[in-house]
């Protein structure tokens, strides 16, 4: 998610949504700890960005009777919404509940991402940390692992409105990228997404797969955009992702994401974010939709 707090009445809105998420939840049975239900767990930072999955979602339940809709099943488990939580450590606490609660067989995040004003493709003064995985997150792919590598190419590629697939996620701190401040050597600073995950949502959807940075914060300027852009190699900018992916690894569940684009990263981000939300997290559940109508048809 990016973008400021919900005003009251989207907050009101929000908890009627996840009145629907611990609905969702509760109608699996939960399996023995560390076991898995079967069910596929699809998770948000916020109510409003699920709203594109549907109420196909919901267990036990058929959808009213409208053209194409249809209970979407992985191995005979119907996929499950939660509500992670906004920020890092929400998201990290949030998701490790929805693993602890629902013992998922995988995780996908969907959300909405800033665009960063700089592309990986372009050169930028980058940090020891991210020297190593510099390497191989220099460009952008797409879906038939074709690689984005110019300006202009990315940028046909990735624009507000649209939707991407996350293949690594960075940690990202301003104070690091401006080399004022130092993480720890055992501190991990690079999650990763499931590689068959990413591949088969790739295959279903087409959509360019792209490297992600998660700060602690909303990034407000284009100097420290392109910074942090510089410094991590990545295209996108996420609050989330981060959090998730390593709650999953640490449950040796499965992780992928898929991030609609609200917004430049930048002094205009919160309007642009408020204009064009909705939208971009439609596109990311609509690009889930179509991954599991092919895997359960």
């Amino acid at each position: 998610m990016i973008g400021r707090p919900p005003p009251a009445s989207e907050k009101d809105e929000e908890e009627n949504e996840e009145e629907d998420e611990e609905e969702d939840e509760s109608s699996t049975p939960a399996g023995p700890m560390g076991a898995s239900s079967g069910a596929l767990s699809i998770v948000a930072a916020w109510a409003p960005e699920l709203r594109g999955l549907g109420r196909v979602f919901h267990q036990g339940r058929s959808p009213k009777s409208r053209a194409g809709a249809a209970t979407l099943r992985v191995e005979g488990a119907p996929p499950i919404r939660a509500v992670v939580g906004v920020g890092l450590v929400e998201a990290a606490a949030g998701t490790a509940r929805v693993i602890e609660r629902q013992h998922p067989r995988a995780i996908v995040l969907v959300g909405t991402a800033g665009l960063y004003p700089v592309m990986p493709s372009r050169p930028g003064k980058r940090t020891p940390e991210s020297k190593a995985a510099a390497k191989t997150a220099g460009s952008t792919s797409t879906a038939a692992g074709a690689r984005v590598s110019s300006t202009a190419d990315t940028a046909a590629a990735l624009q507000v409105g649209g939707a991407v697939i996350v293949r690594r996620i960075h940690l990202a701190s301003d104070s690091v990228a401006r080399e004022e401040a130092y993480l720890p050597e055992p501190l991990p600073l690079v999650a990763e997404a499931s590689a068959e995950l990413v591949q088969a949502l790739a295959a279903a959807t087409g959509l360019p797969i792209v490297d992600v940075a998660c700060p602690l914060a909303i990034t407000r300027t284009a100097a420290l955009a392109r910074t942090l852009a510089g410094a991590t190699g990545a295209a996108l900018e996420n609050l989330e992702a981060f959090a998730v992916a390593r709650a999953a690894a640490a449950a040796n569940v499965p992780f992928a994401a898929v991030l609609g684009i609200a917004n430049d990263v930048g002094p205009a981000a919160h309007a642009q974010w408020r204009a064009n939300a909705e939208r971009a997290a439609a596109a990311a559940c609509a690009a889930v939709r179509t991954w599991l109508g092919q895997i359960t048809s």
